[in-house]
């Protein structure tokens, strides 16, 4: 049977969602709870992973904060906005707190911090890091933290030359590979994304679409992998959905 493409996502659970839990539940062709899924990427913390586990990134990033106060506090405030306008007031504090941790503090002990961040992500695997993109409704904090992170890495990649050349660009679709891409990048349709569960490739929703008129969505476009789902991604372009 295919898969539906509006199938209702499970509720976040309470606690952590761990590898051993996601796996099970793909065994089972089970739906998958919610998770942070940013186009293209097949990981938002292997993401992270990459950037902050590299030596060389790192010190990149912590020197060019050095002397950068003020423009942090720009970017802090711009992130603060967009989280804080999709949750309650009263999460609004909580938001500003983290947002000032994980970017404008390096203090001993501050969970937030890049540095304490890749301490967290240097012993992940690629399927450690996919059950962690998967949040919990028990903490906003831990929820919101690797998207803030990811914003502030965006930022510094298309902002400045620090990142640009050194982080690998892969927004393609599965099916249509570089149509979708393109097309974003032409300032046409805005491309909405769905990422294939559990192989986590990316296929552009009409593309999507196609496979499933044609019967053929029940295995991925790439690599041809049995799919459970097709969730919706927020893709962090100008002209993207």
């Amino acid at each position: 049977m295919a898969p539906p493409l509006e199938a209702r996502v499970p509720r976040a659970p309470a606690g952590n969602f761990s590898r051993k839990q996601r796996e099970l539940r793909i065994k089972r062709g089970l739906l998958l709870p919610p998770a942070w899924r940013v186009p293209t990427e097949r990981s938002l913390h292997f993401f992270l992973k990459g950037v902050l586990c590299c030596a060389e990134l790192l010190d990149a990033i912590q020197t060019w904060r050095t002397g950068k106060e003020n423009t942090l506090r720009r970017i802090a405030e711009v992130i603060t906005r967009q989280l804080i306008s999709n949750t309650p007031s009263s999460r609004h504090a909580l938001i500003k707190r983290l947002v000032r941790d994980a970017l404008l503090s390096d203090s001993e002990g501050n969970y937030y911090s890049i540095a304490a961040t890749e301490k967290r992500l240097r012993h992940l695997d690629y399927e450690d890091c996919c059950a962690r993109d998967h949040y919990t409704s028990r903490s906003y904090g831990k929820r919101f933290h690797p998207y803030v992170i990811y914003r502030f890495i965006l930022f510094l990649q298309t902002h400045s030359e620090l990142l640009r050349s050194k982080i690998d660009q892969t927004a393609s679709c599965a099916v249509c590979k570089e149509r979708a891409a393109r097309r974003a990048e032409e300032g046409g349709v805005p491309v909405i994304w769905r990422q294939a569960e559990p192989c986590r490739h990316w296929t552009c929703d009409t593309c999507t679409r196609e496979l499933a008129a044609r019967g053929m969505a029940d295995h991925c476009g790439l690599c041809r992998a049995r799919v459970i789902s097709y969730p919706l991604g927020v893709a962090p372009g100008a002209n993207q959905s």
